[in-house]
Formats: C-alpha cells, structure tokens, sequence
C-alpha cells in the first residue's frame, strides 16, 4: 500500500467509527424515555423486546441494574459483530 491509500484507509475507517459511535448515542438518547442518563430493563425491552434480563445483566458490569452509555456501546458493538 502506498502512504496516501494508508492515510485515506484510515481517515476512512475513523470516520465510520464516529458514524457508528454518534448512532449508538442517538439511539441511546431515544430509548431512554425518563431522560435518567441510564437505560432500564424496561427501556431496552421497550425497543428490542426479545432483550431478556439474563442478556441484560451480562451487559450491566457494574452491577448497577442499568445500562450505563459506555454498557449500552459495548451491548450494541457485540451484537453488530455477531
């Protein structure tokens, strides 16, 4: 690869990374329906129904019983890969 077709692969590849992280927070922002800054089990379900609390759970890793934004990033980026 040349330097140019590096630097433009990158400026390509970070450009969608902020694409993905400003969708994830929109999303965010539209499921949390009391505006607390966290998303209930309730929330989650509220938009993705099929969520159960054991998938839930695995996600809340600081025990908290909501999704945190950075928990709900992490969620959403795991469920892209799969």
């Amino acid at each position: 690869m040349t330097p140019r077709l590096i630097t433009l692969t990158a400026v390509f590849g970070l450009a969608a990374s902020a694409a993905c992280a400003e969708d994830t927070t929109n999303e965010f922002a539209a499921i949390d329906a009391d505006g607390s800054g966290n998303l209930s089990l309730t929330e989650i379900q509220a938009a993705a129904p099929e969520v159960t609390a054991t998938e839930f759970i695995a996600y809340d890793s600081d025990g908290s019983g909501d999704l945190s934004a950075e928990e709900f990033a992490a969620w959403k980026a795991e469920k892209q890969m799969n």
